[in-house]
């Protein structure tokens, strides 16, 4: 049936039909051999269950998603203008498929799984026109117009039970037509489907039984081409048999050679031994000048140790005599402002008794001289705070700092300054000058 219907097909949409094909070619091939069983074997159909059968049947009928929805309505006249359609009609003119024809199909389309998005193809309208005339002819279409599609049970009872077909062949043949067709084939198409299938098939069968034979005509090729090279092998191992019987006999005479050199290295090895032995003194005597120069080095290092600790302590005892010096001298100028101190406290003893041998003679001039005796007592604790340190409160002002002027410290707490300012007008100190008080 399918086969007359495309013989109008141009040879590339052929072309395609058999590329589309090619994929299912290999379970086709299993297919054939088992279906040269006969129909006599087709009782192994009872070897399976009758529910069972069913199952597979609808597994292969997949379960319609909210995504495989048919449309409830489809535009017939945007169909007509779409890609598909144009090309089915530069195939079939209107004289051949009216357009009620093509109408229809569209709508058996829009009824399937997915809707007409999903079924948009030529191949698709062709076996949708073909199956609807099929079952038109049949008397299995519904009050709408659409085929009445048999059931999974009907197609088992027509095939399967009748003992026409074993359920394997129809289980391949329903999965191969529903990878392209969106509804199960009627008997008339199947008997069409298995025909094809078949032919294909035993076309295979008789490729590969061609190919097998020139393989096997290959193999006895091979083989007698290695029966040859055997026969050349078996030469060549008998001559290298003989080469092998030559270089044994060089061998025992390699094996007397090397025992005479065998004997000449122990020869050798003893005098190795003597010069091993000598070579072992000789780097003894070497270790012990080195051990002796080791310690030579040691005794030089610490004689240089030594020498440099005594040159710290040299040093050391140098800048330690300074110190003395200088903190003698520091005593020695101590000791004159102390007596000074001392000196200048007597006479004002002296001159507060000479006072006092005053105001008992003249009472009445007591007031005046009390009062001329604390301005000078003040006016001298005065000069003497004047002239100590404003840090260390013990030692004279010896340090006048420029530019201000001011005479603060001694030159020995002048170290003590790190901020680099004058403690008094806080001005930067830029110069220094040592002054000593008469």
């Amino acid at each position: 049936m399918f086969a007359n219907s495309l013989k109008d097909l141009p040879s590339n949409t052929l072309n395609g039909i058999v590329a589309a094909s090619s994929s299912v070619h290999v379970v086709l091939l299993s297919f054939s051999r088992q279906s040269k069983v006969g129909p006599e074997n087709a009782s192994d159909q009872s070897a399976t269950h009758p529910q069972d059968r069913l199952s597979r049947i609808h597994s292969l009928l997949l379960p319609i998603t909210e995504d495989d929805e048919p449309q409830s309505e489809v535009n017939i006249e945007e169909e007509l203008r779409s890609d598909y359609v144009k090309g089915y009609r530069k195939i079939y003119d209107e004289r051949k498929v009216p357009e009620e024809k093509l109408v229809a199909a569209i709508k058996y389309l829009n009824r399937l799984k997915g809707g007409i998005k999903a079924q948009r193809s030529i191949f698709k309208l062709i076996f949708a026109i073909e199956h609807m005339d099929i079952m038109r002819s049949r008397n299995r279409m519904d009050d709408s117009g659409f085929p009445l599609e048999y059931s999974p049970e009907e197609l088992l009872l027509i095939l399967v039970d009748s003992g026409k077909y074993r359920f394997k062949d129809v289980l391949r043949v329903l999965k191969n037509h529903l990878k392209t067709n969106s509804f199960l084939p009627s008997p008339v198409e199947f008997v069409e489907l298995y025909k094809e299938m078949k032919v294909q098939l035993e076309e295979e069968v008789a490729e590969k039984t061609q190919a097998l034979e020139e393989t096997r005509q290959e193999v006895e090729e091979k083989t007698q081409a290695l029966d040859r090279t055997q026969i050349v092998v078996e030469e060549k191992t008998q001559a290298l048999e003989e080469k092998n019987q030559a270089l044994n006999r060089t061998q025992i005479v390699v094996e007397e050679k090397t025992q005479a050199l065998e004997e000449k290295n122990q020869a050798l090895n003893r005098t190795q031994i003597v010069v091993e032995e000598k070579t072992q003194a000789l780097e003894e005597k070497n270790q012990a000048l080195d051990r002796t120069q080791i310690v030579v080095e040691e005794k030089n290092q610490a004689l240089e140790e030594t020498e440099q600790e005594m040159e710290k302590r040299t040093q050391k005892l140098v800048a330690s005599r300074r110190k003395i010096r200088s903190l003698k001298e520091s005593l020695r100028q101590q000791q004159q402002q102390h007596q000074e101190v001392l000196q200048q406290k007597d006479r004002i003893i002296q001159q507060a008794m000479q006072r006092v041998r005053e105001l008992e003679l003249n009472p009445e001039g007591e007031h005046q001289r009390r009062y001329s005796e604390s301005s000078e007592i003040c006016r001298l604790s005065a000069q003497a705070q004047r002239s100590l340190c404003k840090v260390c409160l013990d030692e004279e002002v010896q340090v006048v700092f420029l530019p201000c002027k001011h005479m603060v410290t001694c030159e020995g707490c002048v170290s003590t300054l790190h901020w680099g300012k004058c403690p008094i007008c806080k001005q930067n100190i830029q110069n220094k000058i040592k002054v000593s008080l008469a």
